[in-house]
């Protein structure tokens, strides 16, 4: 059995825009625990809130909190019994008038924090892969135009339908980034939608390598030749992200970054095309 679940698109935006990868993990969560059920049903001579801590693992603390904030969104209810209720799938189809979902993995209420967050990061990586591709292509018609070589038509179509920053990127060619990358800045932006500090996106960037949804590489970028000493006084200068190795100058840039995949869905996945983002737009946009 897959320990994940599905939530639909549209419902994971408004989930997170509310309460945070928190209030999306616990609806992930109970959604997990309910297991296809209609209703997760009161023990006989429990409270409903034992009951759903003994099946979710989540505090009742926990509990009380975010189920308050999901039974106003009318995500849920108590039925007259007791018992709880979660909204179904067909229901919430047809409120967002979407089908289309994204998959949550599943473990304890911290972890699948980090799994919530994969999301958006995975979103990330997506974009600005498409971005590359569309940038290598463009550096191949460029190419070909310089040589005085015929475009294909389906390059001839492409190079018709530049837009502005095409254009200007044709103009000024030189080479870019063919790696996907984030700064801290960018990891503390996805967290949180809005930049909260360097530090708050490098502490959630090392939590996510921790967990093994994300995996870094440090990026390097040649600078100069230069003696020990030069290196040494740069360094007591300010510069922190110099890095001397055999008598080369090297500057330390954003590290590459790539998300791992949790499970083998039927059908693969290539793009999160149905999940869209604001600020992972504006991200992707710098």
């Amino acid at each position: 059995m897959q320990n994940y679940t599905n939530i639909n698109s549209k419902l994971y935006s408004e989930l997170f825009e509310l309460g945070g990868d928190n209030l999306v993990s616990v609806y992930a969560i109970l959604k997990f625990a309910k297991n296809g059920a209609i209703k997760i049903y009161k023990e006989e001579n429990r409270n409903i809130f034992h009951t759903l801590k003994t099946k979710t693992s989540l505090s009742i603390t926990t509990l009380r909190k975010y189920i308050k904030t999901l039974s106003k969104e009318e995500l849920c209810h108590f039925d007259k019994a007791g018992n709880f209720v979660l909204k179904g799938n067909n229901k919430l189809n047809k409120q967002y008038n979407s089908k289309k979902a994204v998959p949550i993995e599943i473990g304890s209420f911290r972890e699948t924090k980090l799994f919530s967050f994969r999301v958006r990061i995975k979103k990330m990586e997506q974009q600005q892969k498409k971005r590359i591709d569309r940038r290598s292509e463009q550096g191949k018609i460029i190419g070909k135009m310089e040589k005085g070589y015929n475009l294909s038509k389906s390059q001839f179509n492409f190079r018709k339908a530049w837009n502005d920053k095409d254009l200007e990127y044709s103009q000024n060619s030189e080479s870019f980034n063919a790696n996907t990358v984030l700064s801290n800045e960018g990891f503390s932006k996805l967290k949180f939608g809005e930049l909260k500090s360097k530090s708050s996106g490098n502490y959630w960037k090392k939590k996510l390598v921790e967990a093994g949804v994300i995996k870094t590489k440090r990026q390097f970028e040649f600078l100069k030749r230069c003696s020990q000493k030069e290196y040494l006084s740069l360094r007591y200068s300010g510069f922190r992200n110099l890095v001397f190795k055999n008598g080369k100058l090297y500057k330390e840039i954003v590290s590459k970054f790539t998300t791992t995949e949790f499970y083998k869905p039927k059908e693969e996945i290539k793009e999160l095309k149905h999940l869209s983002f604001d600020f992972c737009f504006f991200l992707a946009q710098q």
